[in-house]
C-alpha cells in the first residue's frame, strides 16, 4: 500500500481545491479535480474503498471456476 502518497496526496488534494484557480494547480489536477497520481491510488484494488467489491468480485470468480469446473484468469492493469 502507498499510505504516505496518499496522505501527501491527500494534503495536496485539499490544498488544489482551495487554490483551484492558480494556473499551477489547474496543470496538476485531472478532470475530477484530484491531484493525477491520488486519482490513480484511489483506483487501485488495494484501497480501502475497494476491498469489499475486490473481495466480492474474487469470491464470485472462484464460485463461477468451481461450478464450470474452468479456470479463470484476471488481467489487471492501469488505462489511459
Amino acid at each position: 500500500r502507498f499510505r504516505v502518497a496518499e496522505s501527501l496526496l491527500d494534503t495536496w488534494k485539499k490544498i488544489a481545491m482551495r487554490w483551484r484557480n492558480i494556473p499551477f494547480s489547474q496543470q496538476t489536477n485531472s478532470v475530477f479535480g484530484l491531484p493525477e497520481l491520488y486519482d490513480d491510488l484511489l483506483d487501485e484494488w488495494t484501497h480501502d474503498a475497494h476491498i469489499e467489491e475486490r473481495n466480492r468480485i474474487l469470491a464470485r470468480l472462484q464460485e463461477f471456476a468451481e461450478k464450470k469446473r474452468t479456470r479463470v484468469t484476471l488481467f489487471s492493469g492501469d488505462v489511459h
